[in-house]
């Protein structure tokens, strides 16, 4: 999910723009459309997730792995640029390495909601089902309203 967050100058339509290729999953263009606006901004952490999110989605993993570090590295308390690096790793295979970013992004925010489920998932790829039903539970806390 694409949100608004500090855009240090980014425009609202540029990011209605990447919002709507996201939506439409149009990812090749989001991907050019959002290498374009990092040429212009160079210091916006969104942009970077964004660029990530894209990749991710077209199964370029070690590109968008890159890409949220570079949004970790410009504003580590982005804890959306956490799990989504913890998505990139998990989906190329490297349990253990996303498994210790999920722990660090639930560290920002213990209640994330994304990083406790995303967490639990992986504990059950580990067969550590206690810990697993732990972190549901959690993240179900932290979204009641998804239980319904």
């Amino acid at each position: 999910m694409i949100k608004n967050g500090n855009s240090l100058s980014l425009k609202a339509e540029e990011l209605l723009e990447l919002k709507n290729l996201f939506n439409k999953q149009s990812y090749a263009l989001l991907e050019e459309k959002t290498k374009l606006l990092i040429k212009k901004y160079p210091n916006v952490p969104m942009l970077f997730n964004i660029l990530g999110i894209s990749q991710s989605s077209t199964k370029k993993f070690n590109e968008a792995i890159d890409n949220f570090k570079k949004t970790i590295e410009l504003d580590p308390k982005l804890i959306d640029a956490h799990n989504n690096l913890g998505i990139a790793l998990k989906n190329k295979g490297d349990f253990t390495k996303s498994l210790d970013v999920f722990k660090n992004a639930l560290k920002i925010n213990s209640n994330h909601y994304l990083s406790n489920f995303n967490l639990g998932d992986l504990y059950t790829k580990f067969n550590e089902i206690e810990k697993a039903t732990n972190c549901f539970k959690k993240s179900f806390e932290s979204r009641p309203d998804l239980l319904r």
